[in-house]
């Protein structure tokens, strides 16, 4: 899936010597890309039918990815990504009344990878 923005990669020595980074938007991710958000909701939709209730698992992985491959971009569209999908779930849970909702992460990084790190 393509991200949201794109910019330049991080570099080991940092940004000190050049222009402020602003992120673009990525024109791969168009409407025909579906959200996290917008699975969320659908996956939603569809698992709450059942009258035994459901367990849903909904993950950003590519914050991970995106931190490995020194785009600090990329990495902060895939947590705005993943925010507007707990967004999803917790509207649910408040209309549903019975939906516990977690949100937790597997590990972490103190900053963006970088070439030769």
């Amino acid at each position: 899936m393509p991200v949201r923005w794109e910019g330049p990669k991080a570099s080991y020595h940092g940004n000190i010597d050049k222009p402020p980074v602003t992120c673009t938007p990525n024109p791969k991710r168009d409407a025909s890309v579906p959200t996290l958000a917008q699975m969320t909701e659908k996956a939603i939709d569809l698992l709450s039918r059942n009258e035994k209730g459901f367990f849903l698992q909904v993950e950003g992985a590519s914050i991970d990815k995106q931190d490995h491959a020194a785009n600090p971009c990329g990495q902060i569209g895939e947590t705005v990504d993943l925010d507007e999908a707990v967004q999803k779930a917790l509207e649910f849970a408040r209309k549903d009344g019975n939906t516990l909702v977690i949100v937790t992460a597997d590990h972490a990084h103190g900053q963006p990878d970088h070439p030769g790190g």
